[in-house]
């Protein structure tokens, strides 16, 4: 499995049914912002990583599926 060039993706924590962030980030790194709000994370909270787009060995644009992550 080769690595794909991320070019942004979006991502909404949850905590019980509040929407506790939304972060829109840029390049393949986790921002100072996102990881600052990911440092704040409980248990069974929701963190939801979508609008995930990035290129292929082509360079073409492409998106990936929407990644869920629940915190144990």
């Amino acid at each position: 499995w080769d690595r794909m060039p991320v070019d942004s993706f979006s991502i909404v924590i949850i905590r019980d049914t509040i929407h506790i962030a939304q972060i829109k980030n840029k390049g393949q790194i986790f921002t100072p912002e996102a990881k600052a709000k990911m440092s704040k994370l409980a248990v069974n909270d929701r963190v939801l990583i979508y609008n995930i787009y990035g290129r292929d060995y082509d360079h073409k644009p492409v998106s990936v599926r929407p990644i869920e992550l629940i915190i144990e």
